[in-house]
């Protein structure tokens, strides 16, 4: 293997220095540098143009895929980038996977072994395949499907029915005065109450309608719902 120059990105110092240990016992890699930011990141990417990056998912507590995305832009469109999660987040997965960020593999630090690294290398600078484990393409496949039904439930269900959700999930607010604030009755919140519950596959009430909704991301998981619209 020829000699190839490697980033590492990382906010905080658990595990990577294993991993240091790790690319160093395999032959052909040599650490140009660490960044522990965003600036100190691009600035090292421009420096030595890295064959291959290795980043934490997180950077300075949020997703780093939009670091990822200025590296592609900036100083290194054809690194292989290798992302390093602690636990399969959905909402960073999405990032992750989206085409403008463009990774080679995403892996747990739970799988990191050598043996995974050398095959990693191998597979991620030879072409387009991004790697990932059997565990991490179980929950991409499950990321597809929970966005197929959120998508078909998305196009059953009438604006009115999508801006009155986010009112249903505010507990401390009866039918009147949910109704009061849309300027209907509360017999006809009941009614669309009804109909979203059919449309969304349950029958138990104002809290399955809820509930599913949740489930299915039209609505926030936890919470009063999000911003309340007009009607």
């Amino acid at each position: 293997m020829e000699l190839r120059s490697v980033l590492l990105i990382h906010s905080d110092e658990i595990g990577w220095g294993d991993l240091r240990a790790l690319l160093e016992s395999i032959s052909g890699l040599a650490i140009a540098g660490e960044a522990g930011d965003r600036e100190q990141a691009l600035r090292l990417a421009a420096s030595h143009r890295p064959e291959v990056i290795f980043i934490g998912e997180t950077l300075e507590g949020t997703c780093a895929a939009s670091l990822v995305a200025a590296l592609r832009r900036g100083p290194c469109p054809d690194s292989a980038v290798i992302v390093l999660a602690r636990r399969i987040d959905p909402d960073n997965l999405r990032e992750w996977t989206s085409q403008p960020v463009n990774i080679s593999a995403y892996l747990l630090w739970s799988e990191l072994s050598r043996g995974l690294l050398e095959r990693c290398l191998t597979v991620a600078l030879s072409g387009e395949i991004m790697v990932i484990s059997q565990v991490v393409a179980r929950a991409v496949v499950s990321l597809l499907q929970a966005e197929a039904r959120l998508a078909e439930a998305a196009r059953w269900l009438t604006p009115r029915e999508r801006a009155l959700l986010p009112w249903l999930a505010r507990w401390e607010l009866s039918y009147v005065q949910i109704g009061a604030q849309l300027g209907i009755d509360a017999d006809t919140v009941k009614a669309h109450v009804r109909r979203i519950g059919e449309k969304l596959g349950t029958r138990g009430g104002r809290a399955a309608v809820v509930e599913a909704a949740r489930a299915l991301g039209l609505l926030p998981a936890t919470g009063r719902g999000g911003e309340q619209g007009g009607w």
